[in-house]
């Protein structure tokens, strides 16, 4: 999402199973990502299914995806996702 101020950023995944990183609030006083006009925010889900995820910097809303989220199985040094 575009970064156009100091107000916060925020993501939400709207099923509430995911973790995001930092949170899911972004404040950009400061931050690098103000500068180059972009937030950033590591989205890992908990469980699979489809999760709608969007984003807002209040009072403008960004853009919504739908993501589906398969069963992943971790190898090592990679994850296989299964349907």
């Amino acid at each position: 999402m575009a970064v156009d101020d100091y107000h916060p950023v925020v993501l939400y995944d709207t099923t509430g199973a995911a973790v995001l990183y930092p949170s899911g609030t972004i404040d950009p006083v400061f931050d690098i990502h103000t500068l180059q006009g972009t937030a950033t925010v590591s989205w890992t889900p908990t469980r699979p299914g489809m999760h709608r995820i969007y984003t807002a910097q209040p009072p403008y809303a960004g853009p919504v995806i739908d993501v589906l989220v398969g069963n992943g199985i971790n190898t090592g040094s990679a994850c296989i996702v299964l349907p």
